[in-house]
């Protein structure tokens, strides 16, 4: 419902694809982690990350344009930086952290911490880029955590 209300603040069909393209985007996911999982049986999650980076990367050479090859051959340095942040830093660590909890959780309750990465981007917009924080970007991080609750309950251990 938050995301179809929208940053517009009302209700709008318009809104209705991003709605969409995000379920199909958290489908994709949740499916890539299920079945992932037996690939930790056999390779280590860093290899796992390396290779899932080099097939997506060969599949979407269909969809490079000459227009993209240009700005990437006179992109600034300032932008080159960012790219090598989010490709080394972000994917090669965030999803080799991930693939290794998926060694001793089980998927359905790994898959479900997805939902964190609108939250830290969100807080990292308003930290780093001094963004204003919502109301709607507040409640939908309530719903958020409390929804890993519902799936990840705590557990209180015995002795």
């Amino acid at each position: 419902m938050l995301l179809t209300y929208g940053i517009s603040g009302k209700f709008e069909v318009g809104n209705s694809l991003g709605v969409l393209l995000s379920l199909f985007s958290v489908t994709s996911w949740a499916l890539s982690t299920v079945i992932s999982k037996s690939l930790y049986q056999k390779y280590k999650p860093f290899d796992i990350t390396i290779w899932s980076i080099f097939i997506g990367t060969f599949l979407l050479i269909p969809f490079i344009r000459r227009q993209n090859i240009s700005e990437i051959m006179h992109m600034s340095l300032s932008s080159f930086l960012a790219i090598m942040y989010l490709g080394f830093l972000c994917i090669l660590l965030g999803y080799g952290v991930w693939f290794k909890a998926l060694e001793f959780k089980e998927a359905s309750s790994t898959g479900a911490f997805i939902y964190l990465n609108p939250i830290i981007g969100s807080l990292s917009g308003v930290i780093f880029l001094h963004e204003s924080l919502t109301f709607l970007m507040i409640a939908g991080g309530v719903i958020v955590i409390l929804g890993l609750f519902f799936v990840n309950p705590l557990r209180m251990q015995r002795h």
